[in-house]
C-alpha cells in the first residue's frame, strides 16, 4: 500500500485527467456529471444508463459491500448518498490514495504500484508522465485495453487522458505533442505475490470465482472482495522443489536424454477430507520470474516455447494410461465384485467382447460370427494367466482390465462413463463420451487432467466420498459476512455410508502394492514403511507418465508429458523414452514416482505412519476366465461353480483352492521366453518379489497403452485458457 506522498504527483494528475478533473473541487458527486448522465438517459435512445461518476464514487462502489454494481437508477442513488458521506467524513487525499491503491488495473494488477511493476517494470515512482498516462487510461476498460487486439481503443484513450492534463494545466501541449506511446510491456503482476506459483494460483482462484461462485470479471476486479486460499506455502515450496530437484537429476545423469523443452511436468496434492487443493506443480513460472522459482530468469521467447502461462496441472489434458484403471476396478466393485475372492483374465492377446455382450467371456480369437471385438495386448509374453484384481493392478495387466471393462461397462459404456463423472471427470473434455463404448478406454486413452486424477485418488482415499476440489478457503465482500464456500461432497459407491467405505476400502487394498518389488514403483515406496495407494501409469511411445499415490491424509498426482502428442516418428518425435538415460525414463513407476517419492519422503514421513481402514470385502466372487482354461482340483469338484454360460458368477466363484496369480502350465505356456521387460506403463521394478512370496506372472512392468488398434489411440486436445 502506497502513502498518499508516496504516489507521484504526475500520476496523480494523469488520473484526475482520466477520470475526475474537478475531484478536488467537489463534494464527492459531481452535480453537472449527473446532469449530463441524466439528459443522456432520457434522450440517448441506446437504453443504457449514462455514467456521472467522479472518483469518491467509484471508490465506494468498489470499496463498501451492498453498493453493487448493476446499471439502476436506485443503485446510482446509493451510490450518490454513500459518496457524499464519505467526502464529508474523510479527506481527498485519503480518499484519493485508497482508491489508487485498491483500483483493478488490467493483467491481475491491482493498485498502480502493481501496475507499473506490470506494464513496465519499474516502481510508481519512476514512471514517465506517458506511462502514468497509459495507466489512467487502462482505468476505463482494464479487462481489454492491455490486450493487443485493443492496441488502437487505448492510444486513443491515452490521448484523451493527455489532452486533459494539457487543459487541467500539469502538461504543456508542447510536452504532449512530443510524447511517443509507451507500449506497456509483458512483465510478471507483482500484485499476485513474490512466489513462483502465485499466477498460476491466482487463475485458479479467479476461475473458481466465475465458475462456482459466478461473478463477472467486473465483479472480481471491482467488488472489493477478501480472497483466502486453500494453497499451504510451505508443501508448495517443496513441491517446486522435488520436481526442480528431479528435472535437474535427469540432466545431470544424461546428456542425451535430458528434460528437453518440448517436456512438461504438473501435479497437484489434494487434502481428501475436504477436496482442498494444497499444493500444484502448474509450470515452471511466469515471465521475468526464475524458472521454478531459482533458475534462469524465464523470457517471454522461453515462456512461449514452454508454455509457461498455461497451468499444466489444471487446463492441460493428457492420456493417462493405466492409472485409469482404478476407475474401472471401482465400476465392478460398484456393481457387486468382491476384490479379494475374485479372479480376473490376464492372458495374453485376449479379443475383448463389445460392452453390449457382458455375460461373453474374452477369447485368444474371435469366434465364428462375432465382430468388433477388439484385441489387447500385454507388455509381456510373460504376463499370462489369471491374476486377482490386486495383483493385476500392481503389475499393471492390461487384457484384465480390459476384460473387466466390457463386463462392467454396461449399454454403450455408460457405466464406466458416470463412474468417471462421480469421481470429478469432466468426461466430455477428456474425449470419454466419444470413446465410451471402446474397450481402450480402460487403459487410459482418455485425456484427463492431473487435477482430475487427483481428486479421483483422493475420493478413494477418504473412503468413498468425492469432495469438490478447489482453491478458495474464504470469501468475503469488503465489510459483509463471509461467503459460504460451496463445496459438494456426495458417496460415489453407495448411498449407505457404511457400505460406500467398505466398498472404497476394497479399492484401497487392490491399489496397496504398487510399490513392491513386483509393482510397477517400487521406486515410491517409504522409508519409513508407510503403506501408500498408488498406480502408474504410461501411454504409447511414453508420451505421457502417471504417478498417483497417496497416504491416509494426502493425495498426490504426478505427471510428465510432451507438448505434441499426435504419436509421429523420426527427427521430430516427442517422447518420455530412456528420459535421464534410464531404460524405463519414460514410465510413470520412474520419474513421476521419484517426483512423488521426493516430495512424500520430505512431507510424509516427518508425518509418522498413518493407518488406512481396514478393507472389508463385501460382494461376491467374480471369474473372469473361461471355464476351459481354469485348472479344477481334483477333489471338491463340486465347488466349482462357473455356470457355463460365459458370466462371472456373481453369486458362486472359481474352484478353491485356486491359483492366486499365476497361470496354468498344463493348459497355457506360462512365462515363456519373455522376460517381462515389456514398455510398460509401471517401470522401476526389478521383477523380484520379496523372499517368500509367488512371482506374478510378468511382475515387472505393466500399465502401457500397447498394441492398440489406430482407432483406440485418441490425440489429446489441448484446452488453452488465456
Amino acid at each position: 500500500m502506497l502513502n498518499y506522498d508516496q504516489i507521484p504527483q504526475t500520476v496523480i494528475n494523469a488520473v484526475l485527467a482520466a477520470e475526475d478533473r474537478n475531484f478536488f473541487n467537489e463534494g464527492g458527486i459531481s452535480p453537472t456529471g449527473i446532469v449530463r448522465a441524466a439528459y443522456s438517459d432520457l434522450t440517448g435512445g441506446n437504453g443504457s444508463l449514462q455514467g456521472g461518476s467522479t472518483i469518491t464514487q467509484e471508490f465506494v462502489r468498489q470499496y463498501y459491500a451492498g453498493i453493487g454494481t448493476q446499471q439502476t437508477a436506485s443503485r446510482k442513488i446509493k451510490e450518490i448518498f454513500v459518496a457524499m458521506k464519505v467526502a464529508k467524513e474523510k479527506s481527498k487525499q485519503w480518499i484519493l490514495s485508497n482508491y489508487l491503491n485498491t483500483i483493478y488495473l488490467g493483467e491481475g494488477a491491482y493498485g498502480i504500484g502493481a501496475a507499473a511493476q506490470t506494464y513496465y517494470n519499474e516502481p510508481v515512482s519512476k514512471l514517465t508522465p506517458g506511462q502514468a498516462a497509459v495507466i489512467a487510461a487502462i482505468i476505463q476498460q482494464p479487462s481489454t485495453y492491455p490486450l493487443p487486439q485493443y492496441r488502437a481503443r487505448l492510444k486513443s484513450r491515452w490521448h484523451y487522458v493527455l489532452n486533459g492534463m494539457v487543459q487541467m494545466g500539469t502538461l504543456t501541449a508542447q510536452q504532449a505533442a512530443a510524447m511517443k506511446f509507451p507500449a506497456p510491456g509483458d512483465h510478471v503482476p507483482q500484485s499476485v505475490g513474490n512466489d513462483v506459483w502465485d499466477p498460476y494460483v491466482l487463475s485458479m482462484v479467479q476461475t473458481e470465482l466465475q465458475q462456482v461462485y459466478h461473478l463477472t470479471t467486473k465483479q472480481i476486479y471491482n467488488g472489493g472482495y477478501v480472497i483466502r486460499t486453500t494453497i499451504n506455502d510451505k508443501k508448495m515450496a517443496q513441491l517446486y522443489l522435488a520436481v526442480s530437484d528431479n528435472v535437474a537429476q535427469i540432466d545431470a545423469d544424461s546428456t542425451l536424454y535430458p528434460f528437453k523443452s518440448y517436456m512438461r511436468a504438473a501435479a497437484v496434492l489434494e487434502d481428501p477430507a475436504t477436496g482442498a487443493i494444497q499444493a500444484l506443480y502448474g509450470g515452471p513460472g511466469y515471465p521475468g520470474e526464475r524458472y521454478n522459482g531459482t533458475g534462469q530468469v524465464i523470457t517471454a521467447s522461453e515462456c512461449a516455447k514452454v508454455q509457461c502461462q498455461f497451468n499444466m496441472a489444471t487446463q492441460n489434458r493428457e492420456q493417462v494410461g493405466s492409472s485409469f484403471k482404478p476407475y474401472i476396478l471401482s465400476a465392478a466393485v460398484k456393481q457387486g465384485m468382491n476384490v479379494k475372492t475374485s479372479t480376473l483374465n490376464g492372458f495374453n492377446n485376449l479379443y475383448i467382447p463389445l460392452d453390449s455382450e457382458p455375460a461373453k467371456y474374452s477369447a485368444s480369437a474371435i469366434p465364428a460370427g462375432e465382430t468388433g471385438w477388439y484385441l489387447v495386448h500385454n507388455d509381456s509374453t510373460g504376463e499370462n494367466g489369471p491374476y486377482t484384481p490386486q495383483i493385476a493392478m500392481a503389475v499393471s495387466i492390461n487384457t484384465a482390465y480390459a476384460d473387466l471393462w466390457h463386463t462392467v461397462a454396461g449399454p454403450d459404456g455408460v457405466n464406466v462413463v458416470q463412474m468417471a463423472q462421480a469421481f470429478g471427470v469432466d468426461t466430455a473434455a477428456s474425449g470419454m463420451d466419444t470413446m465410451k463404448n471402446q474397450a481402450g478406454i480402460a487403459l487410459g486413452q482418455a485425456s484427463l487432467t492431473v487435477a482430475e486424477q487427483a481428486s479421483m485418488l483422493a475420493t478413494l482415499d477418504d473412503n468413498g466420498v468425492y469432495h469438490d476440489p478447489h482453491v478458495i478457503a474464504s470469501l468475503r465482500q469488503n465489510n459483509a459476512p463471509p461467503t459460504q464456500i460451496k463445496v459438494h461432497s456426495y458417496p460415489v459407491f453407495s448411498g449407505d455410508p457404511t457400505m460406500n467405505a467398505d466398498e472404497a476400502s476394497q479399492v484401497q487394498y487392490a491399489m496397496s502394492v504398487d510399490d513392491t518389488s513386483y509393482g510397477t514403483a517400487p521406486v515410491a515406496a517409504m522409508s519409513n514403511g508407510q503403506e501408500i495407494i498408488a498406480k502408474t501409469g504410461t501411454t504409447n511411445t511414453a508420451q505421457s507418465a502417471f504417478f498417483i499415490g497417496a497416504i491416509p491424509s494426502q493425495a498426490l498426482a504426478v505427471a510428465m508429458f510432451t507438448h505434441d502428442q499426435t504419436g509421429k516418428t523420426g527427427p521430430n518425435e516427442q517422447t518420455l523414452n530412456y528420459l535421464g538415460g534410464q531404460q524405463q525414463g519414460g514410465f510413470g513407476g520412474t520419474w513421476p514416482a521419484t517426483i512423488w517419492h521426493t516430495y512424500a519422503e520430505n512431507m510424509f514421513v516427518p508425518l509418522g505412519i498413518e493407518q488406512f481402514t481396514t478393507p472389508v470385502f463385501t460382494g461376491s466372487t467374480w471369474n473372469q476366465v473361461p471355464p476351459n482354461l481354469r485348472k479344477a482340483p481334483k477333489k471338491h469338484k463340486k465347488h466349482d461353480n462357473g455356470n457355463g454360460n460365459g458370466q462371472p458368477n456373481p453369486g458362486g466363484g472359481g474352484p478353491t483352492p485356486y491359483p492366486t496369480f499365476s497361470c496354468d502350465p498344463t493348459l497355457v505356456t506360462c512365462n515363456p521366453s519373455g522376460n517381462g521387460n515389456g514398455n510398460g506403463g509401471g517401470g522401476g521394478g526389478t521383477g523380484v518379489p520379496p523372499t517368500g512370496t509367488v512371482p506374478p506372472t510378468g511382475a515387472v512392468v505393466g500399465g502401457i497403452v500397447a498394441g492398440l488398434p489406430a482407432t483406440w489411440l485418441w490425440t489429446r486436445r489441448r484446452r488453452r485458457k488465456r
